[in-house]
């Protein structure tokens, strides 16, 4: 009886430590290979300082200029886009009122230019480009190619 109960006892034991054995040789010989992460590259930042200067703009929201004001009102009736070239896409957003301005290439700065020449050809000033408000942002596919570069990007335009 007392072997019986020993038994009991050892065989679950050694079935344990036999499919352990077993999974621990499948791993070691023939399962499924370790790959070893890449080390992760850093996105882009975002210029803390400038941020905040774009979150006092659309939370102060100041005046335009009745010339800026008429230029915008005209501005806001166009489809979206309201602009878009190989190096920009620029919508105007009726819930945030905001002009958003996404950057197609990774020549940030070229684009961001590229973007304000457009409105001023329109005949906003700088003050009203600024208060308009225009802000950038990174196309997904453009943000990936510069990961891992040290890229500040600046969501506003110089000027502002």
């Amino acid at each position: 009886m007392r072997k019986f109960i020993k038994a009991k006892f050892i065989v679950p034991i050694l079935l344990v430590l036999i499919a352990l054995l077993g999974l621990f040789i499948f791993d070691s010989f023939g399962g499924t290979p370790r790959v070893a992460k890449a080390p992760t590259m850093p996105d882009v930042q975002y210029d803390d300082e400038r941020s905040d200067r774009m979150l006092l703009i659309l939370k102060n929201r100041p005046a335009l200029t009745p010339a800026d004001k008429a230029i915008r009102d005209q501005l806001v009736t166009l489809p979206n886009p309201i602009a878009s070239t190989s190096e920009f896409s620029m919508e105007y957003l009726l819930d945030t009122d905001q002009f958003k301005v996404e950057i197609l290439t990774p020549n940030i700065d070229q684009a961001k230019t590229a973007a304000v020449a457009w409105l001023s050809e329109k005949g906003l000033s700088k003050n009203g480009i600024c208060y308009l408000p225009v802000t950038f942002y990174l196309n997904y596919d453009v943000s990936e190619s510069l990961r891992g570069q040290n890229i500040t990007f600046d969501p506003i335009p110089k000027e502002c």
